[in-house]
């Protein structure tokens, strides 16, 4: 994780071709510093059917969008439970050992898992450390749909509900082209869809919230 192109002498993410040959053929997911954008190998892209079709698929560069959030997912599955408790105990340590007393887990249908997030947060309930908020982003249209994100635990239908992506991955929505790109970005939600998700909440005294960067989307 973590990667950043402009940072590199070559000023370019590494292609698919030099990822296959450095991994012998194996599955790999390496997310951009944002994590809105992922290299993988073509290993990973074989356990994810119809993925060259999804939106967001490019041949030879970054994976955004569906795409993107297949390949993530693929790969999230390779994790064991206990391997994941590990790192969660891992992140909450680290956490504490800075002095961070509360951390706000923005999860999601598109990001990790239902049990992610519930682990997360019994772990927390359960060990001394951090204590955990938990975000679940999920749009909702009425407010009994509101029970389903209480059930995870989550204080809101919020963190990372996507309107639009990052400046990085050239992904958040902008009222003028990228300078370095031909396309200003991609919208998830519109207005009416934004409105209709704050209003349920607001009736089902749930917390909204969004994930906003460009300018067309603010």
């Amino acid at each position: 994780h973590g990667w950043d192109a402009p940072r590199w002498p070559e000023a370019r993410p590494p292609s698919r071709a030099e990822l296959d040959a450095a991994t012998g053929g194996r599955p790999l997911y390496l997310t951009r510093v944002d994590v809105h954008s992922a290299v993988v190998t073509s290993a990973l892209l074989d356990l994810v059917p119809g993925v060259t079709g999804r939106s967001g698929y490019a041949a030879d560069a970054p994976l955004t969008g569906d795409a993107h959030h297949a390949v993530r997912a693929a790969a999230h599955e390779s994790v064991t439970p206990a391997q994941r408790t590990a790192a969660q105990r891992a992140a909450r340590a680290h956490a504490a050992a800075q002095g961070i007393g509360s951390l706000h887990e923005c999860a999601g249908p598109d990001i990790s898992s239902p049990e992610d997030l519930t682990g997360l947060l019994a772990l927390a309930a359960e060990e001394p450390g951090p204590r955990v908020f938990g975000y679940w982003a999920e749009a909702i249209t009425e407010a009994k749909e509101a029970d389903r994100i209480r059930e995870l635990g989550a204080i809101g239908a919020a963190g990372d509900l996507f309107v639009d992506g990052s400046l990085g991955s050239h992904t958040a929505c902008l009222h003028e082209p990228y300078a370095d790109a031909t396309h200003t970005g991609v919208a998830h939600h519109d207005a009416a869809a934004i409105a209709a998700h704050v209003a349920a909440c607001t009736e089902a005294g749930l917390q909204a919230g969004f994930h906003a960067l460009g300018d067309l989307s603010l």
